[in-house]
């Protein structure tokens, strides 16, 4: 009988070991597919990827099958990831981007919206840059008249990001036909923190119907403008849109969005 006993113990304390290493096995299972993909920067030591709830506001608009939105920390501090890859496109009549939106903006005197965030960016590979936040104008029939601005990032060296505002001064504007200006902003360094604050809205005149913008970064006022043309209704994005197919990454946290009724 106390052989018996002994052996049923032993048993025990093997299944109890087996069951143990299992657990573990799978809890590094688990984290190593949550790291698979990550390349560079994001394989840091300072760097966990945590769960899919949601820090960053406005609904997701993610059109890249190969890089879904995730939230990781960096230095202490949580960010939305931003990835983006032309391989995982998942629209064919666009180039790929993970974004977020907000409801649009209807034409009301004083009506405004004001943006903030602070970015992160790790990566722009093509030379024609990466967008990073939009407004679009819309015509009273509904139809688009295009961006009233894009801030637009460009790689500078390796070490290095230059930011542009790209504006239309006619509805649709190119920049081969000098209807769309490119400006330079600011230079940031690459996986530096940098705040953006961004207002769009509509002059308390009655009688103006276009809408304006004004961008700070880094609490300088950089860019502000009134459309030049009439608008009925605009809509504001911020992430990661390729500007030419090209792997982009972009943090963000603190985000923040709110309507104020400058009257």
């Amino acid at each position: 009988m106390k052989k018996n006993f002994k052996v049923k113990s032993l048993n025990l304390v093997v299944l109890f070991m087996f069951l143990g290493m299992a657990a573990s096995c799978s809890k590094e299972e688990v984290f190593m597919e949550q790291q698979s993909g990550l390349t560079g920067i994001e394989k840091g030591d300072q760097e966990a990827v945590l769960s899919a709830k949601t820090i960053n506001v406005g609904q997701l608009d993610d059109r890249d099958s190969k890089n879904s939105y995730r939230e990781v920390m960096l230095d202490g501090n949580l960010y939305g990831r931003y990835r983006i890859d032309p391989t995982g496109n998942t629209d064919p009549n666009n180039s790929v981007r993970i974004e977020r939106r907000f409801d649009d903006l209807r034409m009301k005197p004083g009506l405004r919206a004001i943006f903030s965030a602070t970015y992160r960016i790790n990566r722009v590979d093509d030379r024609r840059g990466t967008y990073i936040a939009q407004t679009h104008a819309f015509n009273t029939d509904g139809s688009i008249k295009g961006p009233s601005y894009l801030l637009r990032v460009y790689r500078n060296g390796s070490n290095n990001f230059d930011i542009y505002i790209e504006y239309n001064t006619e509805p649709n504007g190119r920049l081969s036909q000098d209807t769309r200006r490119l400006e330079k902003l600011v230079t940031v360094g690459k996986d530096e923190d940098f705040d953006v604050r961004i207002i769009t809205g509509y002059s308390i005149n009655t009688e103006d119907t276009r809408a304006f913008n004004t961008i700070f970064i880094n609490g300088e006022r950089k860019y502000s403008r009134n459309q030049p043309y009439i608008t009925d209704r605009m809509y504001f994005r911020y992430g990661a849109y390729t500007a030419n197919n090209n792997i982009s990454t972009v943090f963000v946290r603190n985000t923040n969005y709110s309507l104020d009724n400058n009257d």
